[in-house]
């Protein structure tokens, strides 16, 4: 079971790549919607539904040759103070970067509390919350 859940993963990872157009030992960088970012800074968990107008399959970390990428994204926010009823949410946004080589670009729903009350999907924007160093493949 476990062995197959390993070749599952890798053959996933190699899918991924390849359909990003990363050969094997070629630059890269990587966007991610793995890690939890700061709730006392107003952001939130996302996740990516395409990237570069493509549709993705949902994981945490998709790597990309450098270059400008676009991603349409969607929020998760579970703020309280949220006063947008379920059926006016669900709405999508771009979000466009600048990837570098060897970085990755940690990504998050913000929330913007003065319009916590709007119902034309003002109450959020996809952003860029943490940038680190990381080498392709590792």
């Amino acid at each position: 079971m476990k062995q197959t859940f390993i070749m599952l993963a890798c053959v996933l990872t190699l899918s991924a790549c390849q359909s990003n157009n990363i050969e094997a030992g070629e630059a890269c960088g990587r966007a991610s919607v793995f890690f939890v970012p700061p709730k006392t800074q107003d952001l939130y968990m996302a996740s990516i539904d395409q990237i570069d107008g493509s549709n993705v399959v949902n994981k945490g970390a998709y790597e990309l040759a450098p270059g400008k990428h676009s991603f349409k994204m969607y929020e998760k926010i579970t703020d309280s103070r949220l006063g947008v009823a379920g059926n006016n949410r669900g709405y999508s946004k771009v979000l466009e970067i600048e990837v570098e080589a060897n970085k990755r670009y940690n990504l998050a729903a913000k929330f913007i509390p003065e319009k916590r009350y709007s119902k034309r999907n003002e109450y959020w924007e996809p952003v860029v919350w943490q940038v680190t160093d990381e080498p392709c493949g590792s």
